[in-house]
């Protein structure tokens, strides 16, 4: 018979990784963004290396996401926040994981945004981001290393002001 404590350490260690980040919180990191191939919806290829010297915030999504949908219009502020600064991109990745393109696009253009977005077909790219959780998100810097990240959206206004610290920061505003 195990004893309560024995049964509670376990317990405390297997949600370890889940209380490790609080969604919505950037953690900083420090390494090395995936190289990736995305297509945009008019079948266009977009690759990494389009982003290569340039700030790249990148968020990973799907239109069944709720926290998803909640994040979106801040990063659609933020995009517009940078739009004359060539040096910073937004780019929305849907993961594709039960969601065929054509629902993914009729969502998107019921919306108003005009960030790119693109698709991750067989969700490989997610998972060699590592996500574990949508949205996710990466603030990657313009030598291709990932700087921080984060899982799901806290406070929106919170959130969008905390993106822009950090881009600026790395831009050396």
């Amino acid at each position: 018979m195990l004893r309560p404590a024995l049964v509670f350490v376990v317990l405390v260690g297997l949600a370890q990784p889940v209380l490790a980040q609080s969604p919505g919180v950037f953690s900083p990191t420090e390494r090395p963004s995936p190289g990736f191939q995305v297509f945009q919806p008019d079948g266009e290829v977009v690759t990494s290396k389009a982003y290569s010297g340039n700030v790249l915030v990148l968020t990973f999504w799907a239109s069944w996401c709720s926290p998803c949908l909640r994040e979106l219009p801040h990063l659609q502020a933020l995009h517009e926040a940078y739009a004359d600064d060539d040096r910073v991109a937004v780019l929305a990745i849907n993961i594709g994981e039960g969601e065929p393109e054509a629902d993914a696009t009729r969502f998107w253009t019921s919306t108003a945004y005009t960030m790119p977005y693109a698709y991750d077909r067989t969700s490989f790219i997610y998972a060699t981001f590592g996500a574990t959780a949508i949205p996710a998100t990466y603030i990657i810097d313009g030598s291709g290393t990932i700087r921080y990240e984060a899982y799901g959206i806290a406070n929106g206004d919170a959130y969008e002001a905390e993106v822009r610290g950090y881009v600026d920061a790395l831009l050396g505003d």
